[in-house]
């Protein structure tokens, strides 16, 4: 099961925020990180974009990665 834990850590302000995240498969974390001054009207889908599109780009630039 994939899982994605973003959490609030409480600094910054009503308007900006930073968040630690990890993506898990079960148990084992795969990747993990922080978002700092994420502005929260951009709503958490942007969050989550962001997170991913940080991650994207390290499968896309890996050697290893039979896909591209």
């Amino acid at each position: 099961m994939l899982i994605v834990l973003v959490h609030n850590d409480g600094t910054c302000t009503q308007e900006i925020a930073n968040y630690d995240y990890e993506v898990r498969i079960n148990h084992e974390v795969i990747e993990h990180g922080r978002i700092e001054n994420h502005n929260r009207r951009d709503g958490w889908q942007a969050l989550i974009r962001e997170i991913a599109d940080r991650h994207q780009t390290s499968v896309v630039n890996d050697p290893g990665n039979k896909e591209q």
